[in-house]
């Protein structure tokens, strides 16, 4: 998933430990214990790694 956490942060190592941080207790608290696309599209981010987002796709 390289490519797609590159796009999700705009290449903001903050942003990718946020993201990488919130995913991983959500897969805790659910019970999956994974990180999934899905969750990772579902976290909110940053407001530049949104923009740099929604301008990339």
């Amino acid at each position: 998933m390289h490519k797609y956490l590159y796009q999700q942060t705009g290449g903001m190592i903050g942003s990718l430990s946020h993201l990488v941080r919130a995913a991983a207790i959500s897969a805790i608290l659910d019970g999956s214990e994974s990180i999934t696309r899905r969750q990772l599209h579902a976290i909110h981010v940053d407001h530049a790694s949104e923009s740099a987002y929604r301008t990339s796709a």
